[in-house]
């Protein structure tokens, strides 16, 4: 069972009626806050999108609710319910991001297991989301002569090297390289990797871009 529940939101769209209320039960049961919506529109228009939990969603095309999701980077997760199930339309569902498909109610059973895992993947994205920011705010600390600095540490270059390629004095680029260790709060390159990499930002072309 995942840990603080009280935490994640699970919002139900365009379920019918009986559906809707044995979800639900199973979301209280669970101790999950629960949202209804008549529609995306009224999700759209009314739902808290920066919690982690999950949507319950019935549509036959649920390709602009995911997508609305990615764009917003929101945590949360999808579980696409379709009334008959075929495989072109589970394909495009999962290729745009549904955690999983439900026929319901005849996947009632099944639901529990694929609550917990959307609702765990969605806890996931929230800590990966959580970490991009914290490592973009560092970033943003950093002036451009300390970005180009890290540019080449990461790409390798020692200090002499890099005061050759800027063309500035040895002295200028320990200075540099000291202020980005204390703003970026680690005491090593390996650790400023690590951070970045978690964070989905090493693979960036250009710091400065992100300062």
């Amino acid at each position: 069972m995942i840990a603080m529940q009280s935490r994640l939101i699970c919002h139900a769209i365009g379920l019918a009626p009986a559906t809707e209320a044995s979800v639900r039960d199973v979301f209280i049961r669970w101790g999950f806050q629960f949202a209804r919506h008549e529609h995306v529109e009224a999700f759209a228009n009314s739902a808290d999108i920066t919690h982690a939990g999950c949507v319950l969603a019935r549509m036959e095309e649920p390709t602009a609710l995911l997508n609305m999701l990615e764009s917003a980077g929101s945590p949360l997760t999808t579980l696409v319910v379709l009334d008959h199930a075929d495989t072109r339309r589970c394909v495009n569902a999962m290729r745009h991001g549904a955690a999983d498909i439900l026929e319901l109610p005849a996947d009632m059973v099944l639901l529990p297991t694929a609550i917990e895992g959307a609702c765990a993947l969605s806890l996931q994205r929230q800590q990966r989301l959580s970490e991009t920011t914290a490592a973009q705010r560092r970033l943003a600390q950093l002036t451009d002569g300390e970005c180009e600095v890290l540019q080449l540490m990461l790409h390798g270059k020692v200090n002499k090297n890099i005061a050759s390629r800027l063309g500035i004095a040895l002295r200028t680029v320990e200075a540099r390289r000291k202020r980005v260790f204390t703003k970026m709060g680690t005491r090593s390159l390996a650790e400023i990797a690590a951070v970045l990499q978690t964070s989905g930002l090493l693979a960036a072309t250009s710091l400065v871009s992100l300062n």
